[in-house]
């Protein structure tokens, strides 16, 4: 009816209602075409409250989509409806797409800058903002490995903040960044009772299965690894964007490749792996890409148990973009995985492992459990676990599986 009137604004302000219903990957290029519709409305309206709303949709759908060029076309023109409504609001939307693209792209130094901005801006602006604020900085000082003074900080707020569920999660990655795989592993076991039905189906569920699918394969949980990848397969062949573009975590494909790996389903994780490649690579998303490169190499390490040129060659460029990026967290388990990988290590008293840490890798590489190994070695589950713990520190690995096909390279159990 609103096509009918012929009235660019009563068809603006139609379509714009569209865009209050969940969105999901099956919606995409239908709010696409919407949005398109919608900025071709009100450049006649001339509303330019409405041309923002309707820039800003689509700049977030062509980001998940992949088109670059698009959505620095949206940008540009936010930039210039900002320079003439000069209203605090659209202001922090506008320098927020600022940052997700400069942290996508590994641009840290402008990431700080503008965070700093947005900071400013917020002072006396809604809360909701400042929430979206807190989860770039956390982004940052991830890639930066400087998540030491967070835990704690974390751990407050969702004592204080019931809602923000969103950093449970979060708060599982502190954990493992850290080396608390204990602490990361009992907090995992509470967000996945029942198959995480303690998930709720809201805005920020996407934020919870994207980092919820890093733990779940840093821990080598096979079983959640499948219903992980369940809800997340809807959005193969797209990137992750975080709310309403606060974020963009490059191509979904990764983190498919990461539960495909932990399932030890190999041809389906390289395939997911190959595309994450192609599209980080084609959105220049910097940070992703080397992210992709290291845990494919990851994967092809595990899957090969032995000399592997492909993830050497993935692991050196991936090093190479953490040093130049500044991704310190990053860095530091690239270079132990090349060691780990190029066999530049003794395989007898290979990364100081103790003579009981060795007998302990040995039972982990024929599959024994924790219970199994504190049985045969006659010792406490919790002297077991301290073992463990200190085994995957020193060899680099990221979980019990790793550090079994470490074992198998470095001779020290056998291979049947």
């Amino acid at each position: 009816m609103a096509r009918c009137v012929g009235d660019p604004t009563v068809l603006a302000t139609n379509l714009s209602h569209l865009f209050d219903f969940s969105w999901g990957p099956d919606s995409t290029e239908e709010l696409l075409g919407y949005a398109t519709e919608m900025v071709a409305a009100v450049r006649q309206s001339g509303d330019l409250e409405m041309v923002h709303n309707a820039h800003a949709w689509r700049l977030v759908l062509c980001l998940e989509l992949g088109d670059m060029t698009a959505v620095e076309a949206d940008l540009d023109a936010l930039t210039r409806v900002d320079s003439r409504i000069r209203q605090r609001t659209y202001s922090i939307v506008m320098l927020s797409y600022h940052v997700t693209l400069a942290l996508l792209r590994g641009e840290f130094a402008d990431a700080e800058r503008l965070i700093v901005e947005l900071t400013a801006l917020l002072r006396s602006s809604p809360s909701v903002h400042a929430d979206q604020v807190s989860m770039q900085i956390f982004t940052l000082r991830r890639e930066q490995g400087r998540l030491v003074g967070l835990q704690p900080v974390v751990s407050a707020f969702l004592r204080q903040h019931v809602a923000a569920s969103v950093w449970r999660p979060g708060l599982l990655l502190v954990y493992l960044e850290l080396g608390q795989r204990d602490e990361a592993r009992a907090e995992y076991e509470k967000l996945a009772a029942d198959d995480f039905a303690a998930m709720p189906c809201d805005g920020r569920w996407l934020y919870r299965m994207v980092y919820l699918s890093e733990v779940c394969a840093a821990l080598g949980d096979a079983v959640r690894a499948a219903m992980l990848y369940r809800l997340m397969s809807p959005y193969a062949g797209r990137n992750i964007v975080l709310g309403a573009g606060i974020a963009c975590c490059g191509s979904a494909d990764r983190y498919l490749g990461l539960l495909c790996a932990a399932m030890a389903r190999w041809p389906e994780a390289q395939q997911h792996f190959e595309r994450a490649l192609a599209m980080n690579s084609q959105i220049g998303a910097r940070v992703a890409l080397a992210h992709t490169q290291h845990d494919y190499a990851a994967m092809l390490a595990r899957k090969y148990a032995g000399d592997c040129k492909r993830a050497i060659s993935l692991l050196r460029a991936s090093l190479e973009s953490a040093r130049e990026i500044g991704m310190s967290a990053l860095e530091e388990r690239v270079t132990k995985r090349l060691d780990s990988v190029c066999g530049t290590r003794p395989a007898t008293a290979s990364d100081d492992l103790t003579a009981r840490e060795a007998e302990v890798l040995g039972l982990i590489a024929i599959g024994r459990t924790n219970a199994d190994i504190a049985t045969v070695l006659s010792i406490s589950l919790n002297t077991v676990a301290t073992h463990v713990r200190n085994i995957l520190a020193k060899t680099g690995c990221a979980n019990r599986t790793e550090a079994a096909a470490y074992a198998m390279r470095q001779g020290v159990a056998p291979r049947s």
